[in-house]
């Protein structure tokens, strides 16, 4: 070989790019829980799905159930563990949590890039009462009330092609108070054509607080405003599986008299799913979450006799649980009941095109609540000054100002003041 000739050159390789996550955590608990702290327990998983050692760990809380939507919002641990070889036990405990309260918990983990894994799994936990705090009664037992001027939920049954229209409060003669009028109309089957109002805000029982559901009583004054059948019942909403569930009466009203539709010792079985085709009902057990009473006012085509546009007229509703037995029934909750009045938050937060303002009262208070915006001016007045019976509440906000526009995406303040407490929170409005 001659002499080297040519002209000397060098590079560099590239690094190999760390693409994989860590594995989805599954195996979170929460297990002791203290008077404003909650223990939690999971297994580590790797720096590359479970293999390795990860880098970090992002540990939150909430108020509500924790999702990719509301990760944002939920408060972010300062100082979890540094993460161990996989398979290994984590624990660390989150402190300063709202007593009497129901806060659920989530963790993701990054490795050195980072790349994140999903959400893991959601335990909760509902923190005590202080030592020595009163324990009151939540929502039993409603008297006949007035539809108050909030927003409603109004959804469809079976299919959307059905339309709802909800008109303001009015007055009738020979009816004291207030009554809701309610104009729908159906399409021309029995799949395309039922149709409902929920009225969802009627009647909240927390099954992890008061134990089990028994029986449940309700009552409905209602009428048909332009003679066509109206049929009229109980809905039951499960917080946890989003699933709602219906009892129908066989009463139909096609007479501009009002009728008393009344229900008395509804269990689960008695409950159908919303779509009839499908099988299953509530779960009335203790520790199934929350469940929302309220009523349906709608018409399935097959009973409607060729109508296909109906007034109603709807008041006076009651709702009864367990009637004749106090809450619990004997069982011991392992939580606590609301001592004071809170604000618990909206759900779910972000959200479009609808969500629940909810708050618990101890004893009967006049509530005011008014939704302003990040400059301070009043959007949407939802409650006025109305006497609410103690227990826990919710007012639905469907994103709509008092002139009923669509507002626009942003940040909103919601203001709960009963005139001995003033209390704030904030929802976001999304597309």
């Amino acid at each position: 070989w001659g002499a080297l000739s040519s002209n000397i050159t060098s590079g560099t390789t590239l690094p190999s790019v760390d693409t994989t996550p860590p594995a989805m955590i599954n195996t979170l608990e929460a297990t002791t829980i203290g008077e404003t702290s909650v223990d939690l327990i999971w297994t580590a998983v790797g720096d590359d799905d479970s293999s390795g050692t990860a880098t970090t760990y992002d540990i939150r809380h909430l108020t509500s159930f924790i999702t990719e939507g509301n990760w944002g919002l939920a408060a972010q641990v300062p100082a979890g563990p540094e993460p161990q070889t996989a398979g290994q036990t984590e624990t660390i405990t989150v402190t300063d949590l709202t007593a009497a309260t129901t806060h659920y918990f989530a963790l993701k983990v990054a490795d050195e890039v980072p790349n994140w894994s999903p959400i893991s799994n959601i335990p909760s936990a509902v923190i005590p009462p202080p030592p020595g705090s009163a324990v009151v009664e939540d929502i039993q037992h409603l008297a006949d009330r007035d539809f108050a001027c909030a927003d409603w939920v109004v959804c469809p049954l079976v299919s959307e092609a059905g339309r709802i229209d909800l008109a303001a409060t009015q007055a009738v003669s020979g009816n004291p108070g207030l009554y809701r009028a309610v104009a729908f109309s159906l399409g021309t089957s029995h799949q395309d054509g039922a149709t409902a109002i929920h009225l969802y805000q009627t009647a909240v029982w927390n099954l992890d607080l008061l134990g089990p559901i028994h029986s449940v009583d309700a009552g409905l004054d209602f009428r048909s405003l332009n003679g066509a059948p109206v049929r009229v019942g109980i809905v039951a909403h499960q917080v946890a599986t989003g699933e709602s569930y219906a009892w129908g009466a066989a009463t139909l009203a096609s007479d501009p008299d009002w009728m008393t539709y009344a229900s008395y010792g509804l269990s689960a079985e008695d409950f159908d799913p919303i779509v009839p085709w499908e099988t299953g009902h509530p779960d009335f057990s203790a520790g199934a979450g929350e469940i929302m009473f309220g009523f349906a006012v709608g018409q399935y085509a097959v009973f409607a006799r060729g109508a296909t546009d109906f007034q109603a007229a709807v008041d006076n509703w009651r709702v009864e649980i367990n009637p004749g037995i106090p809450p619990g029934d004997g069982w011991e909750p392992k939580h606590a009941r609301y001592t004071s009045v809170r604000l618990l938050g909206n759900h779910p937060n972000p959200f479009s095109p609808m969500t629940r303002i909810e708050y618990c009262l101890p004893h009967p208070e006049c509530v005011t609540l008014k939704v302003f915006d990040t400059a301070g001016r009043l959007v949407r007045t939802l409650m006025d000054g109305e006497t609410m019976p103690a227990g826990h509440h919710a007012a639905v906000w469907q994103a709509r100002n008092d002139r009923g526009r669509r507002v626009p995406s942003g940040v909103y303040l919601y203001v709960l003041d009963t005139g001995t407490r003033i209390q704030r929170d904030r929802a976001c409005v999304i597309e």
